[in-house]
């Protein structure tokens, strides 16, 4: 089990508040690894509560959470630490997929070629996505440039000053000399 160490802080309250200038939080810092940092720490019925809503009724987390009155987040966090193993949400395929062939070819071909033009040419082709997708979607498939290295260039305060007076002192001594010859 985790060893924990609570301890009561004076906080500032957040704008908004009333007149309340400080609240006292009781904050419990769990020292295992893995663990949550802050766990405002919830009643032993409620996480049987959840754990049965869970198992035994089968519900989501979501209607866990909406029935309880508590965060998903909440819910979440009880359910990992009795080691029920959450289901990930599995990653759509864009409409974009089929597509990525022939916008490799043609940003291969022509590397400038805008997102809006690229859009038009898949469009033609078939495709029935938004604009905005499509611009995002080329953004991550789009070739980048090779990087180019750079030196970079440092100069002390006083070099700069220097250089800057002694510019200063060529401009005037030309300004000067100009004024005299149409003088």
């Amino acid at each position: 089990m985790a060893q924990c160490n609570a301890r009561s802080v004076v906080v500032r309250a957040p704008r908004g508040f009333g007149t309340v200038r400080y609240v006292v939080a009781r904050l419990v810092l769990i020292t295992s690894e893995g663990s949550d940092v802050y766990n405002m720490s919830i009643s032993a019925e409620l996480e049987a509560k959840i754990l049965r809503y869970y198992h035994v009724e089968k519900w989501r987390v979501g209607t866990i959470a909406r029935q309880i009155g508590v965060h998903h987040g909440t819910v979440q966090r009880v359910l990992r630490r009795a080691g029920v193993p959450l289901p990930q949400s599995a990653a759509r395929a864009s409409k974009a997929e089929p597509y990525v062939p022939f916008i490799l070819q043609t940003l291969e071909r022509f590397p400038t070629l805008t997102a809006s033009r690229l859009y038009a040419m898949v469009r033609e082709r078939g495709y029935r996505g938004s604009p905005d997708h499509f611009r995002h979607f080329v953004a991550l498939h789009r070739p980048r440039p090779a990087a180019e290295a750079y030196l970079r260039l440092t100069t002390m305060r006083a070099e700069i000053y220097v250089e800057y007076r002694v510019m200063l002192s060529a401009r005037q001594s030309l300004f000067r000399a100009a004024l005299r010859r149409a003088g």
